[in-house]
Order: structure tokens, then C-alpha cells, then sequence
């Protein structure tokens, strides 16, 4: 796990720092009419923002196939340990996932 940990992180690092140096190299060779209505913090806020971004998605990118693999393994070996009785906190765990998403984009 720390393993993983770290090696998301160095990949994540890395990739920021490829999309700000080519970010920066692209506005570097604009020219002023293409700039125009931009000053430079708002550029280097927009690259930063963007580059956190990827940071991010490596870190936790990983998640959106392992949590449903986890939810599934979890249901099964409730079910082979509890019998019927786990259909009822197997159906609540998967309920409350579409409330999440509800309740983050709002």
C-alpha cells in the first residue's frame, strides 16, 4: 500500500511538472494579441490549477475501479457469512452511493 502510495505520488509530481514546463513553453511563444485579456497570474493560476488537477487523479484515480471491486467482494462474503439477512445492508451500501453523488454535485 505504501508502495502504491508512493509511486502515485512520484507519477503525480512528474506529470505536473511536464504539463506546467509545456504550458509554460506554449505561453512563452504566443504572441501579445493572443494573450490579450489575459495577464500573467490569471495564465499561471489556470496552469496550476490544471496541473493540480492530473496531481490529483493519479493520486486518487485508482478508486473508481477498486471501490466498486471492493463494494463487490464485501457484498459476497457477507452473503456466504450471513446468509439473506446481509441482502438488507447490501442493498443500503449500494443505495447510498447514488445519494453520495447527489449530495457532492449539488
Amino acid at each position: 500500500n505504501e508502495r502504491q502510495k508512493f509511486l502515485s505520488f512520484r507519477t503525480g509530481i512528474t506529470l505536473r511538472s511536464a504539463v506546467v514546463s509545456a504550458a509554460h513553453g506554449h505561453v512563452l511563444h504566443m504572441t501579445p494579441a493572443g494573450r490579450a485579456g489575459l495577464t500573467s497570474g490569471e495564465i499561471t493560476n489556470l496552469v496550476a490549477v490544471d496541473a493540480q488537477k492530473l496531481f490529483e487523479l493519479t493520486q486518487e484515480g485508482h478508486y473508481s475501479w477498486s471501490c466498486p471491486l471492493a463494494m463487490v467482494i464485501v457484498s459476497a462474503l457477507l452473503l456466504l457469512e450471513l446468509g439473506v439477512s446481509a441482502l438488507v445492508g447490501i442493498l443500503t451500501m449500494f443505495l447510498i452511493v447514488p445519494f453520495v453523488q447527489y449530495v457532492v454535485r449539488r
